[in-house]
């Protein structure tokens, strides 16, 4: 991309929209955010950020936590993206905070242009506050976080407390697979600390118990031990036992309660 801002090709700046990946994806503000960076040193003399503007609503834009002067500037495009209208320059004194609000609606994407003044490095911090309503929609594959709480169900044969639940959608977000996370599951004190002696039958048995509220027969018991001998891991049996129908309708007084809150950017059950 050839489009130009203040002399800056925008191809070759230091764009920073994977910093928004673990909120909503490159390019998609969906709820609250809030970033830290720095910018002013030498190679270095601004950052920009992409995103998509959602269809409509009054947006403000904060930068802070300034240790020297930074411009906040906002540039809109619509369309083709060649048309380029200029909306603020908030030009503070010192380490004041910058804080701008205009309505997002009408532009088909939005930058915002922090750039150092006089040459001076700065962190900052910015923080974007996003209109209530269709702004509410979670950063999360729901799916994928029902997955994560079935987990606690069939590993520990109870729901998820909202810590440890959020603590291991983290996780997804940091790219771990629903794998990684059942092998956290499988190496837990709690988990473990249901067996008095830990073998694959015990195993398989106990999993029985949380999901079936049985002991495994003995079809299942070999089925599943040939699974292992085949090259199955101990976490994939649980992924395995989790996403059964048989769990979820053990999930069925809590998990239709999962929801988002964008306010703590928290599942909550």
């Amino acid at each position: 991309m050839d489009d130009y801002i203040n002399g800056v090709n925008i191809g070759d700046a230091d764009r920073k929209a994977s910093d928004l990946s673990r909120f909503a994806g490159p390019f998609d503000f969906t709820h609250d955010v809030s970033i830290s960076g720095s910018t002013g040193s030498e190679g270095d003399p601004s950052d920009l950020y992409f995103f998509k503007t959602p269809t409509d609503g009054l947006a403000t834009f904060t930068l802070s936590g300034l240790d020297a002067n930074l411009d906040l500037i906002f540039y809109v495009y619509s369309e083709d993206m060649r048309r380029v209208r200029r909306l603020s320059e908030e030009d503070s004194d010192d380490t004041d905070n910058d804080s701008f609000s205009f309505d997002v609606g009408g532009y088909e994407f939005a930058v915002w242009y922090a750039v150092a003044v006089q040459g001076e490095a700065s962190s900052y911090t910015l923080t974007v506050d996003l209109p209530p309503g269709e702004f509410s929609q979670p950063p999360d594959d729901k799916s994928l976080v029902e997955k994560v709480a079935l987990l606690y169900e069939a590993a520990l044969d109870r729901q998820p407390d909202n810590p440890g639940l959020n603590y291991f959608v983290g996780n997804t977000r940091a790219d771990q697979s629903l794998q990684d996370i059942s092998n956290s599951f499988y190496l837990a004190d709690e988990f473990r600390n249901q067996f008095t002696s830990f073998d694959d039958q015990s195993y398989i048995n106990q999993l029985y118990l949380n999901v079936l509220d049985r002991p495994a027969d003995q079809a299942g018991f070999e089925y599943w031990e040939e699974q292992l001998d085949n090259g199955l891991s101990h976490a994939d049996i649980l992924v395995s036992f989790a996403e059964s129908s048989e769990n979820y309708d053990n999930a069925a007084d809590w998990l239709p309660g999962l929801t988002y809150d964008p306010s703590s950017d928290m599942w909550l059950i």
